[in-house]
């Protein structure tokens, strides 16, 4: 199986992202900076990054192209 993750480098995306490699399936994780020590923890896990903005379709399209299925992960911690 083949996912994509957004909230990559949040704590659930984190670890449904563990969880999915450990059982051998491939990870695509969304997450917004590179540099981001949590998303050098998905790289050691052999998760595939996307670097951008959850908010750009044409980005999410193409990030999540040839995936199976989408978790959705992602959430925010500004208030409303």
């Amino acid at each position: 199986m083949r996912y994509f993750v957004t909230g990559g480098a949040g704590g659930p995306g984190l670890a449904f992202a563990a969880r999915a490699r450990a059982a051998g399936d491939d990870v695509v994780a969304l997450v917004r900076h590179a540099a981001d020590p949590r998303a050098e923890g998905l790289r050691a896990l052999g998760v595939e990054l996307a670097v951008g903005e959850i908010g750009d379709p044409a980005f999410m399209a193409e990030a999540a192209a040839g995936t199976e299925v989408v978790v959705h992960a992602a959430g925010t911690s500004d208030p409303f």
